[in-house]
């Protein structure tokens, strides 16, 4: 091997150790970090594509200059030996910037992906994404709602009308749809089945799952390249990184708003927690206060709780709970702000809601629980009844602090009156107001 030959290499070498250390960070990026299996394996079949790339290109030059002692020296500048050489470095350098440019558009694409916790706003710029590194006529992204959805609620196109978009016939139960989502990789669209005729006909030739530890992230559906050319292998292995990534970063933000939701939410209930409710009804408070509106808070405290956890256990205590928060959030507007307030207390912000119209609320939640049947674990017969305490800003409190207390002593009045009733702190006596 000649002088000349042996940089040449060790040039492609260094730039594939180069882009090798670029992807590795290129895919811990759209990993959040975190997701290092997946990391691990997308940066493999990267690295072992690019491996194969080079292995390529070395394989040329070898079998162009196979190395031995006698081999003859290079032919002087101009000879006709020189053609095809240059031709060989030529398309090697071009498929080296090519390799490189691709790179850097998937590093590029990791990062802004990466940098996104919003799904609709990361669906979006993946579709984009995939529009422009691909270079396909349209794309159609769907997303399961939640692991029940199997019809993907949730859809982003970009190169298709809405009503196209909304009409695909799909659902995670169809054979066809089964087929790509087992296979893990990019297939063709084809029109044997009645789905695959459908998805063709909507201008689609290519379906991608997008999967995170066993579960489906999504699906894409890609239609076919602008310049009317078959997708080649290298396209097809681009597309199934990107498809990596992005199933990351779908699954990163997925995980993101649960623990976003869990910081606010009581396990139990599902409904808001103390700490937020504190921060809602200082919002709502100063919203009230900025529009001139009326603002209600109503607390709720279940009658002889204890007996009922001593009587029948404390799982029949969370099943009642549980069944509670559901007739309180069925009972209420959606503006309305429940919350679990401590152990068998809740509490309801009301904004927009004067005073009579608290009294109103507050009765249609209790003959709701008075109405209500046996809760899991109870195998007689029993009454369950609440107890609730209503006060309204600027009426009764002007301060926050204020209306907590007065709606407080309104449940005191409610629970000493004998339970089972609502009372409005406008209701109390001057000797009960305190």
């Amino acid at each position: 091997m000649s002088r000349n030959q042996g940089t040449g290499t060790s040039t492609r070498a260094g730039v594939w150790l180069l882009l090798a250390a670029l992807q590795g960070v290129a895919f811990l990026v759209a990993g959040g970090w975190h997701s290092s299996a997946v990391v691990v394996a997308a940066f493999t079949v990267w690295v072992l594509l690019s491996s194969t790339v080079v292995a390529k290109f070395v394989g040329k030059d070898r079998v162009e200059q196979p190395e031995a002692v006698s081999a003859p020296e290079p032919a002087p500048p101009g000879k006709p030996e020189e053609a095809p050489r240059r031709s060989l470095v030529s398309d090697t350098e071009r498929e080296l910037r090519k390799a490189i440019y691709d790179l850097q558009n998937l590093f590029a694409v990791s990062v802004d992906l990466s940098s996104t916790r919003d799904v609709d706003e990361l669906a979006r710029k993946l579709v984009l994404h995939v529009l422009g590194l691909m270079r396909v006529s349209r794309v159609a992204l769907v997303i399961p709602e939640d692991r029940s959805d199997l019809r993907f609620r949730r859809r982003y196109g970009g190169g298709l009308t809405e009503a196209t978009l909304l009409s695909l016939p799909l659902d995670a139960r169809d054979p066809w749809l089964r087929k790509v989502i087992a296979s893990g990789k990019p297939l063709p669209i084809g029109e044997a089945l009645r789905t695959e005729e459908a998805l063709s006909r909507a201008g689609f030739a290519l379906a991608l799952p997008l999967q995170q530890s066993g579960k489906l992230e999504g699906l894409l559906l890609l239609g076919p390249k602008v310049s009317g050319a078959e997708f080649s292998s290298s396209e097809l292995q681009m597309l199934s990184l990107l498809g990596n990534m992005a199933s990351v970063a779908l699954a990163n933000s997925r995980l993101y708003l649960e623990l976003e939701a869990s910081a606010i939410t009581d396990a139990l209930t599902g409904l808001y927690n103390r700490r937020y409710f504190d921060h809602r009804l200082a919002e709502e408070m100063a919203r009230a206060r900025r529009l001139d509106l009326p603002l209600s808070l109503v607390l709720v405290d279940i009658d002889h709780f204890k007996r009922y956890n001593d009587e029948f256990g404390h799982p029949a205590g969370d099943a009642l709970l549980q069944t509670l928060a559901g007739i309180f959030k069925a009972t209420s507007r959606e503006t309305d702000i429940w919350a679990r307030y401590g152990g068998e207390e809740f509490a309801a912000i009301l904004p927009g809601v004067p005073r009579e119209g608290s009294r109103v609320f507050a009765e249609r939640v209790r003959l709701a629980v008075l109405a209500m049947g046996n809760t899991e674990g109870v195998d007689k017969p029993v009454r369950v009844t609440i107890s609730l305490g209503a006060a309204t800003y600027p009426h009764d409190a002007k301060l926050v602090r204020e209306l907590v207390v007065r709606a407080d002593r309104a449940l005191y009045a409610a629970k000493n009156q004998g339970r089972n009733r609502s009372v409005l702190f406008s209701d109390l006596l001057p000797s009960e107001r305190g």
